[in-house]
């Protein structure tokens, strides 16, 4: 919990707990609030996977840049990388193989795709400043069953770097041919019909979806090899279906904040009320908020699952935390006469992992009122 005097008229906040399963052991909350100098310590999660919209780009112009196809997304070559259509020209390949063939066939599955259409194929991907992904995926169309130059071993990877260039993730596809200039044996079996967008399957070459994750990845590049040296052994295919999901960076609270200090009270007794934890602070339930520390009863959970559990597995062992052992897990926060804050922040534990009325829909609100208990965020 954190707060600044006099700003905003922001004079209550109230955890609303909502979860449709109450967990009945569910967590300890280490709030980040008054006068201590511990910074608080926010988790990483996933946002909801973003994929790229190449129809959003006229057909046959460059989808590189950031934000030409995604506000956070950056596509560059050192050919031309340009936006394209089923049926349609610029033609990056065609498909089926035969006489129905078609420009670009079986590229329309979501938004278009792209291809460079100088044949360069050194596909960068990074993001907005500031931004990492987690995962990263993309969908190869018709590669493999045009090979011009004979190859035998073909290679693609879709690699991931962090920010020191280190590689974090990889996902390869490999396979030989024949050395045909229309290759119809090899590990990929024949390839006029593997190596096809619209005839093959997925994970065949003509249809590869190609995936990448870990933790705080700043580039992501297609990477192509074979017998004969670096680069695609076929000039003609196309990339599509390009998602990926941002990992959310850590809310920086202002300067002059800092956090609240449970270990100044002995563990089990009560945070509630004026003054307890902080002269302006007022914790209240409607059941009975106690101080809970790491590895000492009253056990609020436990954490990790498992053979090594411990009571309170995690909570800050410098400010320690708090929850209601009546377990009704109504919280509300206001403030003395005169105070009022414009931030407020608090980390709730475990909750989750112990479901005991079988919900399926979970949900919870921290809500800030003003005086007036006009909802403000």
């Amino acid at each position: 919990m954190k707060f600044k005097r006099n700003y905003n008229h922001l004079k209550k906040l109230f955890l609303t707990v909502c979860f449709l399963a109450v967990g009945m052991f569910f967590s300890a909350i280490s709030p980040a609030f008054a006068f201590n100098t511990q910074t608080p310590q926010f988790p990483n999660a996933a946002n909801v996977t973003a994929c790229a919209d190449f129809a959003q780009v006229d057909v046959g112009s460059s989808v590189e840049g950031l934000g030409t196809v995604y506000p956070t997304l950056n596509i560059s070559t050192s050919g031309n990388a340009i936006s394209v259509a089923e049926n349609q020209q610029p033609r990056a390949y065609g498909a089926p193989n035969g006489d129905a063939s078609i420009s670009n066939g079986g590229v329309s599955i979501l938004g278009n795709g792209f291809s460079d259409i100088e044949q360069q194929h050194d596909y960068s991907f990074t993001f907005a400043p500031n931004v990492t992904v987690d995962y990263f995926s993309v969908n190869m169309l018709d590669y493999g069953d045009f090979n011009p130059n004979l190859a035998t071993e073909h290679a693609v990877a879709l690699v991931a770097y962090d920010t020191n260039g280190e590689v974090v993730s990889s996902d390869t596809l490999s396979f030989t041919s024949d050395g045909d200039r229309l290759p119809q044996g090899g590990s990929a079996g024949d390839l006029w019909l593997t190596g096809d967008a619209v005839s093959s399957m997925p994970g065949d070459p003509g249809n590869y979806f190609f995936t990448v994750t870990g933790n705080a990845i700043t580039r992501v590049a297609l990477e192509f090899s074979s017998n004969l040296g670096v680069g695609a052994t076929d000039p003609f295919f196309a990339l599509s279906v390009l998602c990926f999901s941002t990992e959310d960076q850590p809310i920086q609270p202002p300067a002059s904040t800092v956090c609240a200090n449970f270990a100044q009270l002995p563990v089990g007794t009560s945070v509630e009320g004026l003054g307890t934890i902080h002269p302006d602070l007022n914790i209240s339930t409607t059941g009975n908020a106690i101080v809970v520390a790491e590895g000492q009863t009253p056990r609020a959970y436990g954490a990790p699952n498992g053979d090594n559990s411990i009571s309170n597995g995690g909570v800050d062992v410098l400010l320690n935390g708090f929850y209601d052992d009546t377990q009704r897990h109504q919280y509300s926060f206001s403030f003395a006469p005169g105070v009022t804050v414009d931030y407020f922040s608090l980390n709730m534990l475990d909750y989750g992992d112990f479901n005991p009325v079988m919900a399926t829909n979970h949900s919870g609100s921290l809500v800030a009122y003003d005086v007036d208990k006009i909802l403000l965020m």
